[in-house]
């Protein structure tokens, strides 16, 4: 699959020197693999923006799935994210995971430290749910913004 989508990237880093990745829920869970797919050949993304998707301890994604191979090697420090940046939300009252999502996106916070990626800001929010980051107000602001300074000369 990621063959796909670096084709994908090819051709719109043809056209745009400025790209952000932004994955929502299970998307933004995965998006953790792509930014680290992504930097074995070519620094694509500028900022990831990993909303409601976090890293769960047990490593499985959904119910009756085994531990995911990648967060498996991640979270042994097989795999590195040097200078990959992301910008993470999380809502403590998430309607499909409550306050187990923001205990996935502090793993995630962690994990992504410990493997050279940085954290430009985790927007924990107490009353935020699954759609919080596209819900509450200013919250997608503020990704923007780091991706404005992030990529402004």
């Amino acid at each position: 699959v990621y063959r796909i989508i670096d084709l994908a990237l090819q051709r719109v880093a043809k056209r745009h020197d400025k790209i952000a990745l932004v994955g929502f829920s299970r998307g933004g869970a995965v998006s953790y693999e792509v930014a680290w797919r992504a930097r074995q050949s070519k620094k694509y993304f500028d900022l990831v923006i990993a909303h409601s998707g976090g890293v769960p301890r047990d490593l499985t994604v959904a119910r009756g799935l085994e531990p995911d191979p990648f967060f498996r090697k991640l979270t042994a420090g097989e795999l590195r994210l040097d200078g990959t940046r992301f910008f993470l939300y999380s809502g403590d009252r998430d309607e499909q995971w409550g306050g187990r999502m923001s205990d996935q996106m502090a793993n995630a916070k962690d994990l992504i430290a410990k493997s050279g990626g940085e954290v430009v800001e985790w927007a924990r929010e107490k009353n935020g749910g699954h759609m919080g980051y596209r819900q509450i107000p200013g919250i997608s602001d503020r990704a923007i913004g780091h991706f404005i300074r992030l990529t402004s000369p």
